[in-house]
């Protein structure tokens, strides 16, 4: 078709091929075909079938996109390419070490992309996205260990989580940069060759390493593995301090790099890193002093939150830009957003630094990133309305000043969209577009949807949309914009569809329940707070696993940030019958409403 992009996929497919050959010393072990199958309604990025991957039809691109989004097409296509020598050829014996398959091939999605094809910054789309993902499911009171037992299919289902993806990946580059990157594709080598066509344990991947390397991983896999929790590090007085929580008093080793910058004519100059292992409560260093930013894991190399001094954090804030190193700003963007999630910053300071400092970032993953965690900042996290009109004036005004046609210049345009009440310029953009911004089918929804949410689409501008794009993204956009207009009608209309229509496909009911819950309409949708409390249990139990996860994740009333909301889920989850799954589902929601409450209150 028109949107296949053959040559692209084509090239990024035999360069991960070439990759894998050098790192894993095996052939492709499938035959002499290897099918790439894009499926509509997939309900997962892509699945690693041995010689025939299937991968959601979203990421044939129908409209322009940036090579952000085209990095994350390759890192898919490299690791679901990973799971043929790692998951296929060798396969875990049971569920409880599904982890690692997951892991290793995110960590080979990133790896590869970075080092075999022409997409580069990977590393600071896993710093400033992937991780927060980990991060935030790591503190949640649904975490778990990366590795531990699991008794059956469904349990491990719910385990697929930012755990088994972006801290496991995390965890073996920490371990990576412990041994070695040649001791550690050696021992991965040697694991693959002995275990070919067979079935194996984590414990039979460490022995591989341990024979290679010469060091034994017996602590190193109780205490990064075994054990939930993610640790935090800060400089005071002289030393690395680490503390982790109450719940999971372990102290882990990490071995990191420490920058220390100082601010010299407008430059964030860099003086010699300091190479460090840090172990237990507090590990003293010299050079720490007398510097404009000390920047803790500097490289990104370990899983673990960072604090900033007062002098760094003021640095940070106020002129991060001037730091040249693009990876040690993405860890600095990292720690503001973790700390503001952890209500340990308020709100307004995160949105500062992306106003004073976001225009320096080239690389549109990371702007992507930053306009999303300070949209959610502004709004879920502060009251102060006041933050989101500065954000989307700033996105107005970067993006007239971007150079036309880039994909930066698209990233802020869907920036100030996302965050914009201003429905006259909103119009103004999609009929009349500044030179460079081509107003196609998907930067097209985006707007409507937009307009949806301010209450300025009506259901006739909706249908004439679905008859401009008969498609299944279409319908799915149209879904979401119905759901997301302001109006008790709508609202009704939408919650019925999810909750009684048989006849949508698990897209377009995933996408009611997206577009439900806005912040321009929560005065609008009191009422359905206790409707979701009354009603999720029956809808979870007519659905199928996946769906049902999904649809009950974004009904939850996610906009209505109040402890009376905190209440009545704390009442919902006192009945011991309930789902597991569901259980879990409404504890993560709970837990980030949580952190809004606490995080109001700071700012």
């Amino acid at each position: 078709g028109p949107h296949l992009e053959a040559e692209e996929l084509f090239e990024v497919t035999a360069q991960c091929f070439d990759s894998f050959h050098e790192r894993f010393g095996i052939r492709y072990p499938f035959g002499d075909t290897y099918d790439q199958l894009w499926v509509p309604e997939f309900n997962h990025g892509g699945m690693e079938n041995a010689g025939a991957v299937t991968f959601t039809e979203d990421l044939l691109f129908r409209s322009k996109v940036t090579d952000a989004d085209r990095r994350q097409r390759a890192m898919v296509i490299a690791h679901e390419m990973a799971h043929m020598w790692f998951g296929n050829l060798v396969t875990m014996r049971w569920f409880d070490d599904l982890w690692l398959n997951e892991s290793f091939a995110e960590l080979m999605g990133f790896f590869t992309t970075d080092r075999a094809t022409r997409f580069e910054g990977g590393w600071l789309d896993f710093c400033t996205g992937r991780k927060a993902w980990g991060y935030s499911a790591d503190q949640k009171p649904t975490t778990h260990p990366i590795s531990g037992e699991v008794a059956d299919n469904r349990t491990a289902l719910l385990n697929f989580d930012g755990i088994s993806y972006a801290k496991g990946a995390s965890v073996l580059r920490q371990l990576m940069a412990w041994l070695g990157e040649e001791v550690f594709f050696e021992g991965v080598r040697r694991y693959l060759t002995r275990h070919a066509f067979g079935n194996t344990s984590l414990a039979d991947f460490l022995a591989a390493l341990e024979e290679v390397s010469g060091r034994d991983l017996e602590q190193w896999t109780e205490s990064w593995l075994r054990t939930p929790g993610v640790s935090t590090l800060r400089v005071e007085q002289g030393a690395v301090v680490q503390t982790a929580p109450a719940q999971y008093p372990v102290l882990r080793d990490h071995r990191i790099r420490i920058g220390r910058y100082a601010l010299d004519d407008g430059v964030l100059v860099a003086a010699e890193p300091l190479e460090v292992e840090v172990s237990g409560a507090r590990t003293p260093v010299d050079g720490l002093a007398a510097h404009d930013l000390v920047l803790l894991n500097d490289g990104d190399l370990t899983f673990a939150k960072i604090r900033f001094d007062d002098r760094s954090l003021g640095t940070v804030v106020d002129h991060l830009w001037k730091l040249p190193d693009p990876l040690a700003r993405a860890l600095c963007w990292s720690s503001l957003y973790d700390a503001a999630r952890d209500a340990e910053l308020p709100a307004r300071v995160l949105v500062q630094a992306v106003l004073n400092n976001a225009e320096g970032e080239t690389d549109t993953g990371v702007v992507e990133n930053l306009l999303a965690q300070s949209r959610l900042a502004a709004t879920a996290w502060t009251t102060d309305a006041a933050l989101g009109r500065a954000l989307a004036e700033k996105a107005r005004h970067v993006l007239t000043r971007t150079e036309p046609g880039s994909g930066l210049q698209l990233v802020w345009a869907k920036g100030w969209v996302s965050i914009t009440d201003d429905t006259a310029a909103l119009r103004a953009l999609l009929d009349a577009p500044p030179a460079g911004i081509a107003v196609d089918t998907e930067l097209r929804w985006h707007l409507l949807r937009r307009l949806a949410v301010l209450g300025a689409l009506d259901d006739a501008d909706i249908v004439a949309e679905e008859e401009r794009d008969r498609t299944a993204a279409g319908q799915r956009h149209a879904c979401y914009a119905r759901a997301a207009r302001p109006d008790a009608a709508s609202k009704a209309a939408a919650w019925e569809r999810v909750l009684r229509d048989r006849s949508l496909s698990n897209h377009q009911t995933e996408a009611y329940s997206q577009g439900f819950w806005q912040h321009a309409s929560v005065s609008v949708t009191a009422p359905w707070v206790e409707r979701y409390f009354d009603e999720i249990r029956a809808l979870w139990e007519e659905h199928g696993p996946e769906v049902a996860r999904r649809v009950a994740h974004f009904l939850y009333p996610s906009t209505h940030v109040s402890p009376e909301v905190l209440a009545r889920a704390d009442a919902f989850l006192a009945d011991d019958s309930l789902p597991p799954g569901l259980r879990r589902v409404v504890l993560e929601q709970q837990d980030e409403l949580r952190r809004a409450v606490a995080a109001r209150k700071l700012s």
